[in-house]
């Protein structure tokens, strides 16, 4: 309350507005950037600090996702490691098929940092986290679908690079290479701005969010288009391999998963450019799990599948048939070929 000259012996009483308090009779102070009042107060008050906090019922409902993602995340990848000489685990990769679910779980797994009271540390670890274990994923499906294509249709035009590419570990050079090159333009990032926290004052009157300012717009845009770019190459792949056998054809799985990939993250960078707020950063574990689940479901699941419920047709006698009805299908093409030449059971290879 204050005290309005009105006349030499009479005063109006005023209410000290909002963001003030009543220093004295006659005189209201306003609050610092950290404090609020409401109208009429006698003194300010600290502001409620507002962040993505574990017991908030949304994030809660992302936490078990992102649980029942890495726990289904870990079993993949214990079944393809105990069934590592079976010709589908070869055909998904071998080895590098664990690379790729290690790089997942991982993923899974730095959401953690996206959640609870921020700090600067959280702030510049999470994305890189994030982006470095995704690339190793997508680089390895974008290096599977160039060796395939490699083994059906370079290896006889090309002998010596494909023999060069196997001799020297082609494939996880690449993925080396490519993994390196996120790295570096996270570096870059950080070096023209590394995020950092910043308590956002503008959104409330009464509350401080604590937010992670990602410091370089044009490096964060980077790290997700650079991941984006490898998309759109494994897209390429998948295209050029559509005629391949599809014991070792992936190109509706790597479509399917790429499209979830980049639907999530479009959204997410709608999101990001116009709203504020705490849940923003809950958009982004969303297109995270969604990239996730989408691999682990389009690109693991169905052989998964056929290793669990279909033990038939994961021989090498029924890979070697299907390579042999697949030739014989490219040879029936020419008019020379004749109905003799015809697989009478070539059942889901070609």
């Amino acid at each position: 309350m204050r005290f309005s000259a009105w006349s030499s012996c009479m005063f109006i009483c005023e209410d000290c507005p909002e963001g003030t308090y009543q220093a004295d009779l006659v005189t209201c102070r306003p609050c610092t950037l950290e404090k609020w009042s409401p109208a009429r107060s006698m003194a300010c008050l600290d502001r409620d600090a507002q962040y993505l906090s574990w017991e908030d019922p949304y994030v809660m409902v992302l936490v078990v996702i992102a649980c029942l993602g890495l726990a289904l995340t870990i079993a993949v990848l214990v079944l393809f490691a105990i069934r590592l000489d079976t010709p589908v685990v070869k055909a998904a990769g071998g080895r590098m098929s664990l690379l790729m679910l290690f790089s997942l779980a991982c993923s899974s797994l730095s959401l953690s940092s996206f959640v609870g009271r921020p700090n600067d540390f959280h702030c510049k670890m999470r994305q890189p986290l994030f982006a470095i274990s995704f690339t190793v994923c997508i680089s390895s499906i974008l290096v599977k679908s160039f060796q395939i294509i490699c083994i059906f249709k370079m290896a006889a035009k090309l002998p010596m690079a494909y023999k060069y590419w196997m001799r020297y570990n082609g494939p996880y050079m690449c993925i080396l290479g490519s993994t390196l090159m996120q790295a570096t333009i996270c570096l870059i990032w950080y070096s023209i701005k590394a995020p950092y926290l910043v308590n956002n004052y503008k959104i409330s009157s009464n509350q401080v969010y604590l937010q992670c300012y990602e410091g370089s717009f044009v490096g964060f845009t980077l790290m997700l288009s650079y991941i984006g770019l490898l998309g759109v190459l494994c897209f390429i792949f998948a295209f050029m391999g559509r005629k391949l056998p599809k014991n070792y054809n992936e190109a509706r799985f790597i479509v399917a998963g790429m499209l979830i990939y980049f639907i999530s993250w479009f959204s997410f960078f709608l999101t990001y450019a116009t709203s504020e707020g705490k849940y923003v950063a809950a958009v982004q574990i969303f297109a995270v799990l969604n990239s996730t689940y989408g691999i682990l479901f389009t690109y693991f699941m169905p052989k998964c599948y056929i290793i669990l419920l279909k033990p038939e047709s994961n021989t090498t006698a029924y890979f070697q048939n299907c390579l042999r009805s697949h030739g014989v299908a490219r040879h029936s093409s020419h008019p020379s070929s004749t109905e003799a030449t015809q697989p009478k059971d070539t059942g889901d290879c070609t």
